[in-house]
């Protein structure tokens, strides 16, 4: 799936990244952190579909960089936690709440559609 989602750099200005989600997602995110990816994403949110109050932060911040160097086809076999760290520099720091559900949803592919609805027969 791809998607594109606006992120707030450490300059305060805003730039749109592009993000894609694909089969080899998982395995890249398990590379990255040595953790499975469909695990850390259950303990983000609570029975209450509420960010839980142990939520790890960083998940949704790793999820992205992942989906972002996928989509701008950059050589995946060379991600490490410090090309992670290189990547996440340039970001204000209040970016990680804001688009943690934005990149979640693009992971699962459940992102809404931006496409107006078809009209029903009769309009």
């Amino acid at each position: 799936m791809f998607g594109k989602i606006n992120m707030k750099m450490a300059d305060g200005s805003v730039k749109e990244f592009e993000f894609v989600s694909n089969g080899m997602t998982q395995y890249r995110y398990r590379q990255l952190t040595g953790r499975d990816i469909v695990k850390d994403t259950q303990r983000l949110i609570n029975a209450n579909q509420e960010l839980s109050e142990d939520a790890d932060l960083t998940v949704s911040d790793k999820l992205a960089y992942i989906m972002n160097m996928s989509a701008i086809k950059a050589d995946m076999n060379k991600l490490n936690i410090d090309t992670f760290y290189e990547w996440i520099e340039q970001f204000d720091s209040s970016n990680s709440i804001d688009i943690m559900g934005d990149v979640i949803a693009l992971y699962y592919g459940t992102k809404l559609s931006t496409s107006e609805p078809k009209k029903e027969d009769g309009e």
